[in-house]
């Protein structure tokens, strides 16, 4: 589950001739971690979705997202850590058939993208897998267009 708390801190010194009081905002944004499997995929919406894998413990994210046949669904996957990473990003469509996948057999930190037009409605499923480091963050972008013979 996830969380959101919001903290002030107020600090109050004395500068050698007068009081001064500083005010700090802090936001705290805790976010449960994408799901393991299919059944428990972290339904999202179009947008930016941060995660983290770990190689041992969690290697691999699943997320899923409403899709109307016809519509485009773009996807890109970043890394977000400065060391070498490599993630594999994979589409699934509603019945969990292997539709689509980006992966590199040597270790890059480039974004992967897979670019797809639906032809069902449903909810499509995107898995994220650590294919290669301890662990790491990543970016997952997910935009969902009307395809161009529909408009």
């Amino acid at each position: 589950m996830s969380h959101q708390m919001e903290v002030t801190l107020e600090l109050t010194y004395f500068n050698g001739t007068a009081y001064r009081k500083a005010v700090l905002p802090i936001e705290i944004v805790i976010w449960a971690d994408a799901g393991n499997t299919f059944e428990t995929a972290r339904a999202i919406t179009a947008g930016d979705q941060r995660g983290f894998v770990d190689i041992l413990d969690d290697p691999e994210d699943y997320y899923k997202v409403w899709v109307e046949n016809g519509q485009t669904i773009e996807m890109r996957l970043s890394p977000l850590t400065q060391y070498r990473l490599d993630f594999d990003l994979y589409l699934y469509n509603p019945s969990l058939k292997l539709v689509a996948n980006a992966t590199e057999e040597e270790i890059v930190r480039e974004p992967e993208e897979i670019c797809y037009t639906a032809e069902a409605s449903g909810y499509w499923y995107i898995r994220v897998v650590n294919s290669y480091s301890s662990y790491g963050w990543y970016q997952l972008s997910v935009n969902i267009n009307e395809s161009e013979t529909s408009i």
